[in-house]
């Protein structure tokens, strides 16, 4: 984290409510007051890049986790003995590869 805009004591109300305003409410950063000023605290641009990256991950391990949700079906058949290997042969190597990927970024491999 890193100081991202600061507002000298001593300060007028307005003006505090307004650095608040316009630093927490609309950009989202922390408001720390010290002895001498009122901080915006916010992500340097590597803390910012490495929650993106770590956002779509998640995201991506999610998206995988439904496409098997959504293909499930195709281990019931199988195990019930109402379809083969052979006719979804396609698919439950989708799944294989869609597995392969959740370990990957799940740091599993």
């Amino acid at each position: 984290m890193e100081i991202k805009a600061r507002l000298q004591k001593p300060y007028l109300e307005k003006e505090r409510l307004d650095f608040i305003v316009q630093n927490n409410h609309n950009l989202g950063y922390e408001i720390r007051e010290t002895d001498v000023s009122l901080e915006a605290w916010g992500d340097t641009d590597d803390e910012r890049i490495a929650k993106d990256k770590e956002t779509k991950r998640l995201a991506r391990i999610a998206e995988l986790k439904e496409l098997l949700n959504s293909t499930d079906y195709i281990t019931s058949k199988l195990s019930e003995g109402v379809a083969t290997k052979e006719e979804y042969a396609d698919q439950l190597a989708q799944r294989e590869e869609w597995r392969k990927e959740i370990r990957q970024l799940m740091g599993e491999d």
